[in-house]
């Protein structure tokens, strides 16, 4: 069977993407930002987000695929 993109390198690029979000989300909660730095940190945790989301989606179409064709 291939493997999937579900390895080891795309389980640790998430989990630095999910860090990285996490941090912005601290400080936004802390209310240690302005309101424009407070647009874009929360730009930047929905750009996070949409890019774990995309790994996540791309990793489960690659099962599929994997899947069909046993």
């Amino acid at each position: 069977m291939a493997q999937t993109y579900d390895t080891f390198w795309q389980q640790k690029y998430a989990r630095l993407l999910e860090e990285k979000m996490q941090h912005e989300a601290e400080v936004v909660c802390a209310g240690q930002c302005t309101l424009d730095d407070y647009r874009q940190r929360t730009g930047i945790i929905r750009g996070l987000q949409m890019a774990i989301d995309g790994m996540t989606e791309l990793n489960d179409e690659i099962r599929k695929a994997e899947q069909g064709k046993k």
